[in-house]
């Protein structure tokens, strides 16, 4: 039974890596961590490269970081960690600027948490 448990807090517990997207364009620099959807990270990027885009025709430099969990869906005694280890990773690459918060579907229940925990870690 021990193994069997130990093994279960392993799978639960592991991250995947951030996904990381250095911008191309734009001159007033700025961050956003993205907590996903269940079962929806990798349609991120997309959204991210758009997003990039926009914000460079106003002239903002936008990093953008998306978390991953191993099973593909916000974990809620994860979501610290996946937080994070994106905002480390996106430091280690580079990014610089204000971090905003993004959230969608279930990433936003399990940001609630998070942003009332840590008020000052976002600008918005």
């Amino acid at each position: 039974f021990k193994r069997i448990l130990g093994a279960v807090l392993a799978v639960s517990t592991a991250m995947a890596a951030p996904i990381v997207i250095a911008p191309t364009k734009g001159t007033v620099p700025m961050q956003v961590v993205w907590v996903q959807g269940a079962n929806v990270n990798q349609s991120y990027r997309k959204l991210a490269l758009e997003f990039q885009a926009e914000a460079a025709a106003s002239g903002y430099k936008v990093w953008v970081g998306i978390t991953d969990f191993i099973f593909d869906t916000p974990e809620p005694v994860l979501i610290d960690k996946a937080v994070k280890e994106t905002q480390a990773a996106m430091t280690k690459a580079g990014a610089s600027g204000d971090q905003f918060l993004a959230a969608h579907s279930l990433g936003t229940v399990m940001t609630q948490d998070y942003i009332v925990k840590n008020p000052d870690t976002f600008k918005g």
